[in-house]
């Protein structure tokens, strides 16, 4: 049976952050512990990245629903055309947004590539950009959607949506960061098998 060796979580933590020579410890713990190690540092470092910065946020403007009725500039959605008192741009928890109805159509060229998510507000239209995986590009006319009429006041009726979006979108982070540690881990041990091997045939 072969031999696996018991060390503690915090233990495995200072060599995964802090101990890159001693990594041939980490490979030689059961798999079970291997996985669930794996599966609570991407969440820790999820979280210690996108989660925070979403709370960070909700907290400093007062909640979700503080923030669309008080610190969000008036802006009406009405018979496809979209207005808003002033231009905005900000970035929180990798996502971009950024606002401004004096176009007609939004630009692709102001999409950020330092982002996992951009949304580009132009008078007549949205760009929305996900590269939680791999690019995804849509945009969004409002031409679709003349029958609908949207304000600050509607928007507060869909908190628990966007509440909603949020934890998504913090799963769908913490999935892509996994699946990017899942490469390098698998390149570390694939670094470390060669290694080894060239050592035994010396």
């Amino acid at each position: 049976m072969e031999k696996t060796e018991k060390i503690s979580w915090l233990e495995q933590l200072k060599i995964a952050c802090l101990k890159p020579k001693e990594y041939s410890r980490l490979l030689a713990l059961g798999k079970g512990r291997v996985v669930w190690f794996f599966i609570l540092i991407s969440f820790l470092i999820t979280f210690l990245g996108f989660g925070m910065d979403m709370f960070a946020f909700s907290a400093s403007v007062g909640g979700t629903k503080n923030f669309i009725l008080n610190r969000l500039p008036a802006f009406e959605l009405r018979d496809g055309t979209l207005s808003v008192e002033e231009t905005m741009d900000f970035t929180i928890a990798g996502i971009h947004v950024a606002v401004d109805t004096t176009k007609d159509k939004a630009d692709q060229s102001d999409l950020s590539n330092d982002t996992t998510m951009d949304i580009l507000f132009a008078r007549k239209e949205m760009i929305v950009k996900n590269d939680s995986i791999q690019r995804m590009v849509n945009t969004i006319s409002f031409d679709d959607f003349k029958n609908v009429i949207a304000t600050n006041q509607t928007m507060v009726k869909l908190v628990p949506f966007i509440h909603m979006m949020a934890f998504i979108s913090f799963f769908a982070a913490w999935a892509a960061n996994a699946v990017s540690y899942l490469f390098f881990c698998a390149f570390i041990s694939w670094m470390a098998y060669l290694n080894q091997k060239i050592r035994e045939e010396k």
